[in-house]
């Protein structure tokens, strides 16, 4: 199916779950999705959509609007000004595998209640310190993206302060600044396997006071930094890798 009739939504405003994944959409959604105003999860994942996205017409009658998932389509290039606009009750945004390459600096602005956001597998190289910084309430965020980004700058996180989950596993960082996760207390799972970080401060962990899960394996390590902060880890994953002469 690549496009839907306008009014294919019409006799139907109560649904509150709406999943149009694995077609071939390519075009701007029916109005009639518009007038559904249950709606609580949409589900567009795996289409053609590109940065159809300027044509969404979400009111502020979309109270209950919870999950967006656009992954696996082909949005590309910086996001749309008006991507969010009328979604400001969203909870769950999730753009994994497109083409996304950039984020423009209070992109994020309107999604004041966001708790997961998804990003993984896009063409992002460069986080700036304020790309997150409204999302003092984030939970998840899922940053893994295929040997892209080569820096996290510390403001870019630095407010997550109830951030739960935290994964930047296959980029190209080779260090991590001692200060990068000192407002993260709330922080259980980690998942930065799969760069190649060379030498980590012991001061690195110093703050992770709540973590229960760290995935380190496939770096450059020589060695691990202190983790006698870590006084609720369960899980610890580190492989060596082996030298050869």
């Amino acid at each position: 199916m690549n496009c839907l009739p306008k009014n294919v939504f019409a006799n139907i405003p109560w649904l509150f779950k709406v999943d149009l994944s694995s077609n071939v959409l390519s075009r701007n959604l029916p109005q009639s999705l518009y007038e559904l105003y249950y709606l609580y999860i949409l589900i567009l994942k795996d289409n053609y959509l590109s940065n159809f996205v300027n044509g969404l017409e979400f009111s502020s009658n979309f109270t209950r609007f919870y999950t967006l998932d656009l992954s696996a389509n082909v949005i590309s290039g910086q996001l749309p000004s008006n991507f969010f606009s009328g979604l400001d009750s969203l909870r769950r945004v999730i753009l994994s595998h497109n083409q996304i390459t950039a984020i423009e600096r209070g992109k994020f602005l309107l999604l004041t209640r966001i708790k997961l956001l998804d990003l993984s597998f896009n063409d992002l190289q460069h986080l700036s310190n304020d790309t997150f910084s409204p999302w003092h309430i984030l939970w998840n965020l899922y940053l893994d993206n295929y040997k892209r980004l080569t820096i996290l700058p510390k403001g870019c996180i630095g407010n997550l302060t109830l951030l739960r989950e935290l994964n930047i596993q296959w980029n190209e960082l080779t260090t991590l600044s001692d200060d990068l996760f000192e407002n993260l207390f709330k922080l259980e799972i980690l998942y930065i396997h799969n760069n190649h970080l060379q030498d980590l401060s012991d001061q690195t962990f110093d703050a992770l006071v709540n973590l229960t899960e760290l995935i380190i394996d496939s770096n450059d390590l020589k060695r691990l930094p202190s983790m006698s902060p870590l006084i609720n880890l369960k899980y610890l994953y580190k492989c060596w890798k082996e030298q050869t002469d």
